[in-house]
């Protein structure tokens, strides 16, 4: 299940809450959902230990999609974040590409950004 704003999960409680209903269930995480509602990455951290795949993307308030340049996701404290409890798997980046946002360069800039923080991109 993906924790994500304006979803069955968009809380970090919510997620606590259906891991007692589902012992075993992980979740996939895309940390520009959480910038984007302003919970900080120190709650992100409570449920790492539940992550089973990671979205790349930045955000900032209110806008889980912009340009590297605008964001506020700091790729490197979520690397460690994840290195601190063994993630060994693949992060995905996930721009959605708007007749107003040219993904390409921040596509390009995050795989970069990512592989420096010592993190593995998926591969199609």
């Amino acid at each position: 299940m993906e924790l994500h704003g304006h979803s069955l999960i968009e809380q970090i409680e919510t997620a606590f809450t259906i891991l007692e209903l589902a012992p075993g269930l992980g979740f996939t995480l895309d940390p520009s959902h959480f910038v984007c509602m302003e919970i900080p990455m120190a709650r992100v951290a409570e449920i790492r230990e539940h992550l089973y795949h990671v979205h790349l993307r930045n955000g900032k308030p209110g806008n889980f999609n912009v340009p590297m340049s605008e964001g506020n996701v700091d790729f490197a404290e979520l690397k460690r974040m994840l290195s601190d409890v063994g993630y060994k798997g693949y992060a995905a980046i996930e721009y959605i590409s708007t007749l107003d946002l040219n993904v390409t360069p921040d596509i390009l800039e995050l795989r970069s950004v990512w592989n420096e923080a010592g993190g593995t991109i998926a591969r199609p």
